[in-house]
């Protein structure tokens, strides 16, 4: 499972670290302090969400990838470009 962290900043320099796919929206003082705290709400969500029996197990080992927020909400205005494809 690879889950997309979509980062943007704010105008007053905060980060903004979201996971779409699980409505997840964190800021930090910093781009890499965004991120850490994306990836461990996803990892506690992820762990609850399997105790639970909503998801796999192998939610456990879930990757992300970065995204800056402009080209996701490009990619789905256009849809996927055909190299992703």
């Amino acid at each position: 499972m690879k889950l997309t962290i979509e980062l943007d900043r704010e105008s007053d320099g905060r980060w903004i670290a979201e996971v779409p796919d699980l409505n997840v929206l964190l800021y930090g003082d910093s781009r890499e302090h965004a991120i850490e705290r994306a990836e461990a709400a996803v990892r506690e969500i992820a762990q609850d969400r399997i105790v639970h029996g909503e998801v796999p197990p192998d939610w456990a080992n879930a990757g992300f990838e970065l995204v800056p927020a402009i080209l996701s909400k490009i990619s789905k205005k256009t849809g996927p470009r055909p190299e992703d494809l």
